[in-house]
């Protein structure tokens, strides 16, 4: 499923799992394995632009960069960028992506 995705363009190395555990400060075992359903979940609840902006902030481009390829100025992605931190650590994603095994 990520094959053609935008995290894919992107993010060669680095997983969606990883970026998730980085952001929200928890342990990588506690989500899902499968990049395909992590993907889904966040394509799910966060805007298109908003997605882009996490899969970019997430491949190191620096704010700048970002702004032009999205076509913000740097208010806007300030905004998008609280507004993706918010939602990414926010339960209903958060009850998505992590294991159902976790008690």
């Amino acid at each position: 499923m990520l094959e053609n995705s935008v995290w894919k363009q992107y993010n060669d190395t680095k997983t969606i799992a990883q970026a998730i555990s980085e952001m929200c400060k928890i342990d990588i075992e506690l989500l899902k394995e499968d990049e395909g359903e992590l993907y889904a979940s966040l394509k799910r609840h966060l805007t298109k632009k908003e997605l882009r902006y996490f899969v970019l902030k997430e491949a190191d481009f620096d704010k700048a960069t970002i702004a032009s390829m999205l076509e913000m100025d740097d208010e806007t992605v300030d905004k998008t960028a609280r507004k993706v931190n918010r939602k990414i650590k926010q339960d209903k994603i958060m009850n998505e992506v992590k294991c159902d095994t976790e008690e």
